[in-house]
């Protein structure tokens, strides 16, 4: 069996797995140490994460889509009707009383853009990259918590890949142009320490180097 994406949940282990006895289809699991079993039949479940009581995740829909899910260990169910194209693994982030993750809805032209569902409402909270190009989006990633900002990175289509953040209200802005113009630094590995968010970035001159700001 393929065993993957370990998250402990109100008392049970929950995986995804491929049972050699079924068609191949990765489905949800559990376990609580002493007894393991299929959980619920969805196809592909992926990036658990614990929000509000319940355990979120994203699941192959209809039609090559994504949809979002969750389970409080004993109803499963839809979050949002919204199809998606893609959900980034491992982008989910509560900041604020909201889960943010970094999405593409399917049949529109935003790409991968920011989201954030309350398990009540989802939706498109910043189209940061509008218009870009074959549908990209900014592609926003490494969510990280830093005062009373959520850091990440993300590509407007001017600046290349760099530092972004957002208070959850009326601010999302570019943060620092590390490497100026249209390059990437390419910040990555976001990491809260003492005040500071540490990463590692180029800034065109001198490779990777350690990086940090403070809040």
């Amino acid at each position: 069996a393929r065993i993957s994406s370990f998250t402990v949940f109100d008392g049970f282990l929950y995986f995804s797995a491929t049972d050699r006895g079924s068609s191949g289809t990765t489905q949800l699991w559990r376990t609580d140490g002493d007894n393991t079993s299929l959980f619920a039949d969805l196809n592909n479940p992926s990036a658990f994460t614990e929000f509000n009581g319940y355990l979120y995740f994203y699941a192959d829909g209809p039609d090559f889509t994504q949809q979002l899910w969750r389970t409080d260990g004993v109803e499963t169910e839809i979050v949002t009707d919204t199809p998606f194209a893609s959900i980034q693994p491992d982008s989910f982030a509560e900041f604020n009383g909201f889960l943010y993750f970094s999405a593409a809805e399917s049949g529109t032209s935003t790409g991968l853009e920011l989201w954030r569902t309350d398990g009540t409402e989802t939706m498109l909270f910043a189209d940061i990259n509008p218009g870009s190009p074959s549908g990209q989006g900014s592609d926003p990633d490494g969510f990280t918590k830093l005062g009373d900002y959520l850091y990440f990175s993300a590509n407007d289509g001017s600046h290349g890949e760099e530092v972004w953040r957002t208070n959850g209200a009326d601010e999302t802005s570019l943060v620092a142009d590390i490497n100026p113009g249209e390059d990437s630094s390419s910040p990555f590995q976001f990491t809260e320490f003492d005040g500071y968010l540490y990463f590692r970035a180029d800034d065109g001159s001198n490779g990777f180097e350690l990086w940090r700001l403070s809040g």
